[in-house]
């Protein structure tokens, strides 16, 4: 890290199984943290993380260090003081990571997001007296949301063949989604197998390359 970046507010981008990974001359920077590198980008302490432009130069450079390499994505957010308040951060969650990505390296993540109706209304707080109790009740919920089994059967037949690993989760009471990890070399062919499920009348949105997330949890 330079003077100017010790001096900078640290976002954490990615966590990396090499350094070459994160290539020299672009905009984030890497902190070595154990056996593992965290890809960073240095801005001022006065800039908010909500700022637009910020957020879309960070989606930027995510996008670029992908070219390079299979990284585990970091949820968009994670500021840091300074480079010894990142290693005290991370070092206790990086055990698994350089693991997981040697496993997985090649590989980046599909998204297929399945609208669901019909969804029954969510629980509503003032209902509960005790807020386990509340949050159970919300998270049986969200879980509740399945999509038409015949069709999901459809969606694996057509789209297992193509991935190294999927997963189907539900994201609240109104979708679920499917997370396929695939060779970075599979996603055209990924992309146009999915499109072929457009005639089936059931919405989604396809989205992706993506860094690991979904296979990256274990960090």
């Amino acid at each position: 890290m330079d003077d100017a970046s010790q001096a900078a507010k640290l976002i954490a981008i990615g966590i990396h199984g090499q350094l070459s990974d994160i290539p020299d001359g672009g905009e984030a920077t890497a902190v070595g943290v154990g056996n593992v590198f965290v890809s960073v980008l240095g801005v001022p302490h006065e800039q908010p993380l909500a700022d637009r432009e910020l957020l879309l130069r960070v989606a930027g450079i995510r996008r670029q260090l992908l070219e390079s390499a299979t990284f585990i994505g970091i949820r968009y957010g994670a500021a840091f003081s300074s480079v010894e308040e990142l290693k005290s951060r991370f070092i206790g969650r990086v055990a698994n990571a350089a693991e997981i990505l040697r496993m997985r390296r090649g590989c980046v993540e599909m998204t297929m997001k399945f609208p669901v109706g019909g969804a029954a209304a969510p629980p509503d707080r003032h209902d509960f007296s005790s807020g386990g109790d509340y949050l159970r009740a919300l998270q049986f919920h969200r879980k509740a949301a399945k999509l038409d089994p015949e069709f999901s059967t459809l969606v694996e037949q057509r789209l297992a063949p193509l991935a190294v690993e999927f997963r189907w989760r539900p994201r609240d009471a109104s979708s679920v989604e499917l997370v396929a990890l695939i060779l970075r070399g599979e996603t055209d062919r990924f992309r146009a197998a999915a499109e072929t499920l457009r005639d089936s009348r059931q919405a989604f949105l396809l989205s992706g390359p993506w860094p690991l997330e979904v296979f990256g949890e274990a960090v």
